[in-house]
């Protein structure tokens, strides 16, 4: 690769024709925030593709957790220590006692049996659980479903990573009580900031857009405390050209993956993939087998001008995030001492990944 810079991450950018015709439209209009008409055909769109009928756009993800909590009442939660730290920072905002379970030390989701040992000992003290589906890849929606039932708590399913992902044909938006989209210029799918939240019906869409409008319902009346989480016409502008090339995107990122996996199966640690879906290309997570390893991988990734990210470097269960009783959770420990996040993106080609893939390998002799 010689002195050719690789970047982490290279975001895809829309296309300034097709965008400067939108924002034509939005300055005509003059019509630019509080749920404007590109706002809703974004929704439409997202709804048609992700398959799930209440798609809500939103500024962030972290806003759309935030207003998650506030849809539900929460007041205690258990949540998973390997997360973008928004997935808990969201919960201290709102003043919510937070716990942690340790992970799955395969597919890097929350545990459900340690969920499961940490529900039956705190019986009617827990209101819901937020699980992130780890760099896309599905949390066990079908045993987090039973303990939703088995112990009357609410899913709440952080899936920033997990966009267009499906288990058993079926939007992964379709499991628990609700879900939220990132729409980060990070992500396979962008709008520069934003997000979505996925509700289950009418009524609760109507009160989640109430929320995200300061408490104001259609009439104009404020009926209850909310905050400003509206996405605007220009961000929408955004994600409407984006929809344009969605499909060829997710579709490169996911050969991209593939030919990563290739190079490492059976020889570097990889992420245990739900059985009943497949990889949207999100992320290219490799696990090593300790730090030091870890270190001379990166090491290696340096010599050769790479870039990657230690994504998630830090275990979140702590005093800054967690209550003063926590257990430790040693396989989020090991995960965050060991990942490295290696480039995945539109622009990359193959002959990046061979290249990026062979230096790893050589590091781990």
């Amino acid at each position: 690769m010689g002195n050719t810079l690789i970047p982490y991450y290279v975001p895809t950018v829309p296309d300034v024709g097709l965008l400067s015709s939108y924002l034509e439209e939005i300055n005509q209009r003059k019509w630019l925030t509080n749920f404007g008409p590109l706002s809703d055909k974004l929704a439409a769109q997202l709804s048609n593709l992700l398959g799930h009928q209440h798609i809500l756009p939103v500024s962030s993800c972290t806003n759309g957790l935030m207003t998650c909590f506030m849809l539900l009442g929460c007041k205690s939660v258990v949540t998973t220590p390997f997360s973008f730290v928004a997935t808990s920072s969201s919960l201290k905002w709102m003043g919510i006692q937070t716990h942690f379970v340790d992970i799955d030390p395969d597919s890097k989701n929350i545990c459900p049996k340690a969920l499961e040992q940490y529900l039956s000992k705190n019986q009617g003290k827990v209101d819901a659980v937020v699980a992130t589906h780890v760099y896309g890849n599905p949390c066990d929606v079908a045993a987090l479903d039973r303990l939703a039932k088995d112990y009357d708590v609410k899913i709440i399913y952080d899936a920033a990573h997990a966009f267009d992902v499906k288990v058993d044909d079926r939007s992964v938006l379709m499991f628990g009580e609700l879900s939220v989209l990132s729409f980060h210029a990070t992500k396979i799918f962008h709008s520069v900031e934003g997000g979505a939240i996925a509700v289950p019906n009418e009524e609760v869409f109507e009160r989640a857009r109430k929320i995200i409008n300061f408490g104001i319902d259609r009439s104009a009346e404020v009926t209850e405390i909310g905050i400003n989480s509206k996405m605007s016409e220009y961000h929408a502008a955004v994600g409407l050209v984006q929809m344009r090339t969605i499909e060829r995107v997710k579709k490169h990122r996911i050969s991209l993956y593939e030919r990563y996996i290739k190079h490492f199966q059976g020889r570097v640690e990889i992420q245990q993939w739900h059985s009943k879906s497949s990889p949207n290309g999100a992320y290219m997570p490799i696990f090593l087998e300790s730090a030091q390893q870890r270190a001379k991988v990166v090491k290696a990734l340096d010599s050769q001008h790479v870039g990657y990210k230690q994504y998630f470097y830090k275990n979140l269960n702590c005093s800054m995030f967690g209550e003063s009783d926590q257990a430790p959770t040693p396989n989020a420990q090991h995960a965050c001492d060991t990942v490295v996040c290696l480039p995945i993106y539109f622009d990359l080609s193959m002959n990046d990944v061979d290249a990026i893939a062979q230096t790893v390998l050589e590091a781990v002799k």
